[in-house]
C-alpha cells in the first residue's frame, strides 16, 4: 500500500468535503446559527426559572444557560455529524463514489477523508459557540478550552462513523433520514443536555451510560464550566473508546460493502 498516495487521497477528499460544505453558504450558516438560537431562545427563557440546586448541582455555581451550552454544542455535533452518511449516499447516487472506488487508493482513505471533513465542520460549529458564549453571559474556563475542542472533534468523528455505518446498509436517502431521526432524538434526550440523568428513572439512567453523547456532553461541561457528573478523565476515556470503536466499525462496514 502506497502510504503517501493514500495520505494525499485523504487530504483531497477532506478538502472536497470542506468545499462542499462552504459552497452551500445558507446551509452552512444555518448550522452555525442553530445552536445559538437554541441558547438564546430556550436558555434565556428558562434561565430564571430553573433551579440548579433542585437538579443536584449545587447553588450559585452556575446558571442554566451555562449548563445548557455544552449540551447545545453536543446536539449540534450529533445532528450535523450524522450527515456524513448522507454525503456517502449522495455520492453513491450520482456515481462519484464509484469513481473514487475504482481509483488506485484504499477504501479506508475514502472513508477517513469523508469523516475528517464532517468532523472539521463540527469543530468549527463548536468554536463559534465557544467564542460567542461570553456575549450571551456565559463565562467559560479558558484554560480547558483546548480539551473541550478535543471532545468536540472526537464526538464529530464518533457520530460521523454512525452515519457512515448506516449508509453502508441502506440505499434510500429517505430511509436514512428516518433512521437518523429515530436515533438522534433518544441520543440527545439521554445526553444530559437539558437536565442531569439523575432526574430520570433508574433503568433509563443505565441506558444513558451506553450513550456516547452523554460522556461527550459531560466532558464538555466539565471542561467549559467546571461542572460534571463524572470525572473528566473517565469522560475522555469513554469518548475516545466510542470514537475509535465506531470509526473502525464504519470503516470495516464500508470496506466490506458491495454494490457501491
Amino acid at each position: 500500500m502506497n502510504v503517501k498516495k493514500n495520505a494525499k487521497a485523504i487530504y483531497i477528499i477532506w478538502r472536497r468535503g470542506i468545499k462542499l460544505s462552504l459552497r452551500y453558504k445558507i446551509g452552512f450558516l444555518s448550522h452555525l446559527g442553530q445552536p445559538l438560537l437554541w441558547l438564546l431562545l430556550l436558555g434565556t427563557g428558562l434561565r430564571q426559572s430553573v433551579s440548579m440546586s433542585s437538579m443536584g448541582l449545587g447553588s450559585g455555581a452556575t446558571d442554566y444557560m451555562a449548563f445548557m451550552l455544552p449540551g447545545i454544542i453536543g446536539m449540534s455535533l450529533l445532528f450535523s455529524s450524522m450527515q456524513g452518511g448522507m454525503r456517502i449516499l449522495w455520492d453513491k447516487k450520482f456515481g462519484f463514489l464509484k469513481e473514487m472506488m475504482v481509483s488506485p487508493i484504499s477504501r479506508i482513505s475514502i472513508i477517513f477523508g469523508n469523516n475528517l471533513s464532517i468532523a472539521t465542520i463540527a469543530i468549527l460549529q463548536g468554536i463559534v459557540v465557544i467564542i460567542l458564549a461570553p456575549v450571551i453571559g456565559v463565562n467559560l474556563n479558558l484554560f480547558y478550552i483546548p480539551l473541550a475542542l478535543v471532545f468536540i472533534f472526537m464526538l464529530g468523528l464518533t457520530f460521523t462513523g454512525v452515519g457512515v455505518a448506516i449508509s453502508t446498509k441502506i440505499e434510500d436517502i429517505g430511509a436514512f433520514q428516518g433512521i437518523q431521526t429515530f436515533l438522534t432524538l433518544p441520543l440527545f434526550l439521554l445526553s444530559s443536555a437539558f437536565f442531569p440523568i439523575a432526574q430520570l428513572p433508574h433503568p433509563v439512567q443505565i441506558i444513558a451510560y451506553f450513550n456516547p453523547l452523554f460522556y461527550g456532553v459531560d466532558g464538555l461541561r466539565g471542561a467549559l464550566i467546571g461542572v460534571s457528573i463524572l470525572p473528566m478523565w473517565l469522560d475522555f476515556l469513554m469518548v475516545t473508546s466510542f470514537c475509535v470503536g465506531l470509526t473502525l466499525l464504519s470503516t470495516l462496514l464500508f470496506n466490506k460493502s458491495e454494490g457501491l
